[in-house]
């Protein structure tokens, strides 16, 4: 039992404690510097592994703390020290100690005292490896390596430690024997260590040659787990590529003349409004809220996963659903920016910045914190702006979608009188709320400033004139449609699909870009900045999306149409070019001549930097055009070829696919890349386990002396051992490695995007 208060502990196992007990998710006061003020944290942690409660700190919550928290490096260091350096009995630390982390200022001064030594072997591959040798041969005949206390080895310096490891486990640990074997006397007969790496020399391929079995072992390993990955890739690839026509399907039968759901145009329509008019009330939300408010609370969440959910993600659905609602309003007659059923009817191009700047002003007033009195009324005005909007869409919706009323079975007239009353009662009772505050407020408070005011002003002007521009824009777009009728290729459910959604979001672009433009001295740099932020958001997706669509419906017509011109050797030619770039590439970006390492050659820069985009185009295009034959075979019945007719044929045979056919194909592609993913493990099946199982049988194989390899493969299995079996030798191994970063949140880690991680026979981890 360790006493409750621990006060003899110093302040550097104070911050130890700290730093475990926020590793393990206690939530420690962040300055603690005693144990005291650490309870309410030991307390959590005695309830989260349901301990007893108890203010005494015991060997079962310290247990529960290393297991949920690990170890420091404190800690791994005074166990290593245990080991190579073991204390005198008085000097030793007590049990009830030795269960907390150490000091550091003991700890260290234990270290220095303890005059350790280090050998540490570098990488490079065997080369590494056979000059690590030989220094450890000179060592030995000097009878320095008993004196070694750690062996830290990285890349090819792990070969021939390893091998060290190997031969004083079977040594059982006896260094002088490790030693004499290094350094044989002269004329003295190799000892089979060394003659066995000497063998083994060309690890990899014992015996070279064009018919060698151990070479053509190597390429076929090679080709049989690169073809199982690549067929496992290539399947989630065709799966992913065929979400696309689904779209495509649903599209067509919104918009084509006498599809099975032309009446959800009309719906599409609202939706994409009442998404659209949600963004907006999230990015007042968003570009208002402060990162603390008063009262230490946000309105909404300032993340960046929050802004891509609620707002990036709702514009993106607005932008589409829009364009199937707008879509049949296209080709008019250009002598007017106004389809039919707008001409008459220009107040309406006033409603979209009116429903705008209310929606927008809702999400600012409630993005601020109010403490004023007046802060009742603020909410319903809030409401009775939102009862407006619905009224203005009811009234949008029997003007220009009568068909939804039918739909839903509404009386138009009734909805809208009884919004009216609704927005009337709410604006009456907001103003008597103002008017008993303002009576029985002592002293009487504003809830909203002259400047907030000015500034509410000034962007409903701005609002009302950049959203009538776009406005006008977009309709302006829609009057210069092609007519379906006569321009089939470029009026279809295809290029509605692939360019609707970037162009709105475009539209978008635009009239925020003007708004902003209007508002001008009166945004501040915070708010400007948010917008870059969202906009760069919002072309990623636009520009993935756009690139996703044009790679599965309109590289494969123009790869057939090539095909069909192009003599067949002059096709052979582009695809061997292709790749070609890409191992040149390759190869570029592995050269001295490229990166910071050498003299950078700009030549070679720009194709190491160009390949892996020239891959990917080649990659998608090839795969997307093998989609295309399995699901819709294109019928060419045009002489010439010519790429229109191509064009065409391709987009006939896709919109006429039914949705069982993409559902089986959609099936199949999952279900291989599926079972594939369940029996084929990459680490198994790569080139990983291909160098490994030679390196050890190269390296390891050496300090077996009761080796019993397979006398067709030459392979023996127990060449290998654990690491932990090594936990009481010396040379101690420290075998460095290093986790590779895809992604993560340290700027710092962005070039490098590695961490170093080390084992050793005790221990693996970092700090």
């Amino acid at each position: 039992m360790l006493p409750s208060d621990l006060t003899h502990l110093t302040p550097s196992q104070v911050d130890d404690l700290r730093r475990k007990l926020a590793a393990a998710g206690c939530d420690p006061p962040p300055g603690a510097r005693t144990v005291a003020e650490l309870q309410d944290a030991f307390a959590q942690l005695r309830k989260r592994h349901g301990l007893a409660p108890s203010d005494k700190i015991d060997g079962d919550l310290l247990r529960c703390l290393d297991a949920a928290a690990g170890h420091l490096f404190g800690e791994v260091l005074r166990d290593e020290l245990d080991m190579l350096r073991p204390e005198a009995g008085d000097m030793r630390e007590e049990a009830l100690d030795a269960a907390l982390p150490p000091d550091r200022e003991r700890l260290l001064r234990r270290a220095h005292g303890g005059m350790l030594t280090g050998l540490a072997l570098s990488g490079g591959g065997v080369r590494s490896a056979t000059f690590s040798l030989g220094a450890l041969q000179a060592l030995a005949r000097c009878g320095l390596l008993r004196h070694i206390d750690y062996l830290s080895t990285v890349s090819g310096g792990g070969f021939v430690g390893g091998w060290l490891s190997r031969c004083l486990h079977a040594n059982g640990g006896d260094i002088g024997k490790v030693e004499a074997m290094l350094a044989p006397q002269a004329g003295s007969v190799e000892a089979p260590e060394l003659r066995f790496l000497r063998q083994y020399s060309n690890y990899l391929s014992p015996q070279g040659g064009m018919f060698s079995a151990d070479t053509w072992t190597l390429v076929g390993t090679y080709v049989r787990n690169t073809g199982l990955n690549l067929a496992m890739l290539v399947a989630w690839m065709c799966a992913l590529l065929l979400l696309p026509r689904f779209t495509v399907w649903a599209v067509h039968r919104v918009v084509a003349p006498g599809g099975a759901w032309t009446h959800l145009a009309d719906i599409a329509w609202i939706l994409g409004v009442l998404l659209f008019l949600f963004a907006v009330f999230c990015i007042a939300l968003s570009i208002s809220s402060k990162p603390e408010s008063s009262r230490g609370m946000r309105r909404f969440p300032l993340s960046q996963g929050a802004v891509l959910w609620c707002i990036n993600l709702p514009l993106l659905l607005a932008g589409f659903l829009g364009s199937l609602g707008l879509w049949r309003h296209g080709g008019a007659a250009p002598s007017t920016f106004l389809p039919a059923q707008l001409e008459g009817r220009w107040h309406w191009l006033l409603a979209p910045g009116l429903v705008y700047f209310i929606v927008w002003a809702c999400g600012w007033y409630l993005a601020h914190d109010r403490s004023s009195p007046y802060r009742r009324t603020g909410y319903t005005v809030c409401a009775a702006g939102a009862a407006a909007v619905l009224l203005v869409l009811l009234e949008a919706g029997r003007a220009f979608a009568p068909g939804i009323l039918a739909l839903l079975r509404a009386d138009a007239a009734r909805l809208s009188l009884l919004l009216c009353w609704t927005v009337g009662l709410l604006l009456a009772l907001a103003g008597w709320l103002a008017i008993y505050t303002r009576l029985h407020a002592d002293p009487p408070l504003r809830d909203l400033t002259r400047a907030e005011l000015g500034e509410g002003l000034s962007h409903f002007l701005c609002a009302m004139g950049a959203l009538t521009l776009g406005t006008l824009l977009l309709l302006g777009g829609m009057a210069v449609l092609p007519d379906p009728a006569g321009q089939r290729v470029l009026n279809d459910a295809i290029a509605l699909a692939t360019f609707g959604m970037p162009l709105m979001m475009a539209l978008f672009a635009a009239t925020m870009t003007l708004m902003i433009g209007l508002v001008g001295r009166l945004y501040s740099d915070a708010s400007r900045e948010w917008w870059s932020r969202q906009g760069a958001w919002t072309a990623i997706f636009a520009l993935l999306w756009l690139t996703v669509y044009a790679t599965c419906f309109y590289i494969p017509p123009l790869l057939h149409w090539t095909w069909l011109t192009y003599e067949p050797w002059s096709n052979l030619g582009t695809l061997l070019g292709w790749l070609a770039m890409t191992a040149f590439g390759l190869k570029a970006g592995s050269s001295m001549s490229t990166g910071a390492r050498g003299a950078p050659d700009p030549k070679l820069e720009l194709v190491a930097r160009l390949a892996p985009y020239v891959f990917t185009v080649g990659i998608f295009a090839l795969l997307s055009s093998l989609v295309q034959v399995t699901v819709a075979l294109p019928h060419i019945a045009c002489p010439g070829a010519r790429l229109t007719c191509v064009l065409r044929a391709h987009a006939d045979a896709t919109l006429a696919t039914d949705g069982t056919t993409l559902l089986l194909a959609f099936g199949a592609f999952l279900g291989a890349a599926l079972l594939l993913g369940w029996r084929v493990d990459i680490n198994k099946f790569s080139l990983y386990m291909l160098y490994r199982n030679r390196v050890v049988r190269a390296w390891f194989g050496a300090g077996n002396r009761a080796r019993q390899p397979h006398p067709f493969t030459g392979f023996d299995p127990n060449d290998d051992m654990l690491l932990a079996e090594l936990r009481y030798g010396r040379p101690y191994p420290i075998v460095n490695t290093a986790l590779n970063l895809v992604s993560g949140a340290e700027l710092a880690w962005q070039t490098r995007r590695t961490a170093s991680f080390a084992f050793t026979p005790r221990w693996c981890g970092y700090e």
